[in-house]
């Protein structure tokens, strides 16, 4: 059921990166609104010229001008210690976004946030592994009822490993 979830979750995202404008967004799209948004959630100003091409084959014109004034305004608020903090705490630490008199107070929040990040990642691998060494077995009496104590095997670190699990 893990599996499950983590292939929708990634099936997802890659889904959401891939997406193009329709023609009515082209149309309706507020650009300098659309750059503000990119530039203040840290997305590379190369996002602009993807979408500027898909409206392009759609036969309208992006606005450049104002998306860039838009990007300008929400790097000014992700710039920031707080910014950099809730990118690095999104595992984000690519620092290539903001202007060297900015970058200071990013790295430090950035480099705040992502430890934190960090720490949370260690104990969810800690709960994993507890979580499997706690239905490991020895005897079926080792189990709670009705689950019995039975070989098992997965692969790791690039052989199969054999153990017995409550199952």
């Amino acid at each position: 059921m893990r599996c499950f979830f983590w292939s929708i979750l990634i099936l997802s995202s890659l889904l959401a990166s891939c997406t193009t404008l329709s023609r009515r967004e082209c149309e309706t799209i507020d650009w300098k609104q659309r750059g503000f948004i990119d530039g203040g959630k840290g997305v590379r100003a190369e996002k602009f010229a993807q979408e500027a091409q898909t409206c392009r084959e759609h036969g309208i014109q992006a606005n450049a001008e104002a998306y860039q004034e838009g990007f300008n305004q929400g790097l000014e608020s992700f710039c920031t210690y707080q910014g950099g903090y809730d990118y690095g705490l999104a595992g984000q630490t690519d620092t290539h976004h903001c202007s060297k008199d900015k970058e200071a107070e990013f790295l430090r929040g950035n480099l705040a946030g992502y430890a934190v990040y960090s720490k949370k990642r260690e104990v969810e691998v800690m709960n994993r592994a507890l979580e499997q060494s706690l239905h490991q077995c020895t005897f079926d009496s080792d189990c709670p009822k009705p689950l019995r104590c039975r070989y098992s095997s997965s692969f790791a670190s690039g052989s199969y490993v054999s153990y017995r699990r409550c199952q």
